[in-house]
């Protein structure tokens, strides 16, 4: 049974993503010109190195003093390089710069390098081609390390099966969470971000629940509509991810795009594996006969983790916790 085969992998894939975890995750830097060579720093270590017991910190210029969140640099600048501490393997860091003068730098420093080299003649505005690469890195890490986005991929998987209804049903998630980054992002819609992730937990609970509904229910027979209504409010939830790293306001257009392009390629590179290994692991591990059992308990585990999320993100709401 092809789609068996297909879910079952799937179900193999979660139990892998939960028991690995993820990726460190995005640390953020923005520094900000606040007079001639002084900086004001804003240092956002990622949720995932906060727990490690390794503190991450950026080492500046030799030239450079640090008082507090105060950098300052002289007549020199901020040239030189700037260097972050024992930064963990699949860690990186998001600079952000931004000049008097008007002008801004967004670049990516990936663990294996830990350091950025700047130059008088990066006191200028970051190129196209700089932006574009730099926030589709940063939209395909945000749908890797959400692990809430994942799931409810996942959901819709487990839900349709590996069928053509499936590309329909991606392409309108696509098409609601692209419209609502969007509009978020440019300030045209405005929700309590609690309340954007207490929705997405629920969207993650409603769809494993359809999925062990064999009756034709209305999400059955229409699951477009359910990926494009939920979709709409995953849209709020990356531009939520997406106001911490921060956009260039000269490359507005182009950085939203280059965003939603890497959650794209991220979306749909995860599907295409999880699909191209269905067709070959499930051969060597007698398929049909655990498909049915494993399927129905990773069914379980995404809506229980979509209820635990729901429950204690409600919580928080209500100022329970």
């Amino acid at each position: 049974m092809k789609i068996d085969k297909g879910l079952l992998f799937l179900s193999l894939w979660l139990f892998t993503e939960l028991a690995l975890g993820h990726a460190m995750g995005s640390s953020f830097l923005h520094l900000t010109e606040a007079a001639p060579g002084k900086f004001t720093q804003l240092w956002v270590p990622a949720k995932q190195i906060e727990r490690l017991a390794t503190t991450v910190e950026p080492v500046y210029p030799q030239h450079c003093s640090q008082q507090g969140p105060i950098i300052d640099c002289g007549d020199k600048g901020l040239v030189g390089e700037i260097r972050f501490t024992d930064l963990p393997l699949h860690a990186d860091v998001v600079i952000r710069i931004e000049w008097l003068n008007g002008n801004d730098l967004t670049q990516s420093v990936a663990s294996e390098t830990q350091t950025v080299q700047l130059t008088a003649a990066d006191n200028g505005a970051s190129s196209w081609q700089q932006v574009l690469t730099t926030y589709i890195v940063i939209g395909i890490e945000h749908i890797l390390l959400g692990i809430d986005h994942l799931l409810f991929v996942a959901g819709l998987i487990l839900l349709v099966g590996f069928q053509r209804q499936l590309v329909w049903t991606v392409t309108a998630f696509t098409l609601a969470h692209s419209l609502t980054l969007a509009l978020s992002v440019m300030n045209v819609v405005a929700v309590p971000q609690i309340s954007v992730e207490i929705i997405i937990a629920l969207s993650i609970l409603l769809v494993a629940t359809e999925s062990l509904d064999k009756t034709l229910t209305l999400a059955r027979r229409y699951p477009w509509m359910v990926a494009f209504i939920f979709g709409l409010v995953h849209g709020l939830g990356f531009a939520g991810a997406l106001r911490e790293v921060g956009l260039p306001e000269h490359e507005l257009p182009l950085s939203l795009l280059a965003f939603n392009l890497g959650v794209e390629f991220g979306q749909l590179g995860v599907i295409f594996t999880v699909y191209l290994l269905a067709q070959i692991v499930p051969r060597l591990i007698g398929g049909r006969e655990i498909a049915r059992p494993v399927i129905l308990f990773s069914t379980y585990v995404v809506g229980s983790l979509g209820a635990y999320w729901t429950i204690s993100r409600s919580s928080e709401l209500l100022g329970l916790i």
